[in-house]
């Protein structure tokens, strides 16, 4: 998925103003470690399981949000909180179990760590920006 200024990436009204705030707020690209496309332990090599393109548009999201709210801290932190809308919209599966199973696989490679969540509040992850 491409975020840019000319892609209207939802039909909702709701959903575009959110895809805009998105490009305001964070550019028009997100960009994803190549070590995740690459690397054994995430490419499926070796009859391993694949981590999903999705999981590491999201990955690449999130480290990506975590930079910019690190921004003019003076103790930088690993936890970001963001909704399932979020994640939906920003990588574009549907609201309905999507962002839980991308969660699930980047905690499933390690990538992130979830802190309990009940349904229908935000989830707060720890990303583990050492891969």
């Amino acid at each position: 998925m491409v975020i840019c200024d000319d892609i209207v990436l939802n039909r909702r009204k709701k959903d575009r103003e959110k895809n805009e705030e998105i490009i305001k707020e964070y550019c028009h690209f997100i960009s994803v470690p190549t070590k995740l496309f690459v690397d054994p332990r995430y490419n499926g090599a070796g009859g391993r399981n694949r981590l999903r393109h999705s999981s590491a548009l999201l990955y690449g999201y999130l480290l990506l949000a975590l930079k910019k709210q690190n921004e003019g801290n003076d103790i930088p932190t690993d936890v970001i909180t963001l909704t399932g809308l979020e994640i939906s919209s920003i990588i574009g599966v549907s609201r309905t179990g999507g962002p839980k199973s991308l969660i699930d696989q980047l905690e499933e490679y390690g990538l992130v760590t979830r802190e309990p969540h009940e349904p229908g509040r935000a989830y707060t992850l720890h990303i583990n920006t050492q891969i």
